[in-house]
């Protein structure tokens, strides 16, 4: 029987070494970002210097996808949470704080069609080449720097131009 020459701990060792390799390229890559997302901030309050910014959420709660609203009085109201709103240019650099883009067809309507520092916004449909029909609305929750903090969803609603004639004459659809 032959005795176990000298290089059979260094096989050993890169034997150990490939299928720790092989192991760890298996359960995928390491996740280095202490559970930081897409909005900057972890979704526990555990993080570095004890604890992290909630992350901003916005989103539409009014009108609902589907409904229908007038040119002329379409306010879209949203809920934001996990950041503080303020008008654009006026948050000094606090961390959580922004404003409202509004954002009608994409950027067919304006780009963005209004900001606000309010929860509820006037859509400007005045600034889309078709006024009526049907239209998609989302907002955007941006610093001062302009870095998004957060989307909403998006909402598909029915625009009718303002009824001006004072509701007579007989061709009222409501």
């Amino acid at each position: 029987m032959r005795r176990a020459g000298p290089n059979v701990a260094s096989v050993r060792f890169q034997r150990t070494s490939v299928c720790a390799a092989i192991a760890a390229v298996a359960c995928g890559p390491i996740d280095q970002s202490a559970g930081i997302g897409a909005g900057g901030a972890s979704s526990s309050d555990a993080g570095v210097a004890g604890a992290s910014p909630p992350r901003a959420d916005v989103r539409i709660v009014s009108p609902a996808d589907g409904d229908k609203c007038s040119a002329d009085n379409c306010g879209i109201s949203v809920a934001v949470s996990g950041a503080t709103l303020a008008a654009a240019g006026r948050c000094g650099g606090a961390q959580g704080c922004g404003h409202i883009d509004l954002y009608i067809d994409g950027t067919a309507c304006g780009s963005p069609n209004v900001q606000s520092s309010s929860d509820n916004i006037a859509a400007n449909f005045g600034r889309c080449a078709k006024i009526e029909g049907k239209h998609t609305v989302m907002c955007e929750l941006r610093n001062d720097n302009g870095a998004l903090l957060a989307r909403s969803q998006e909402v598909r609603i029915e625009v009718k131009k303002a009824d001006h004639h004072g509701g007579e004459g007989g061709d009222d659809d409501d």
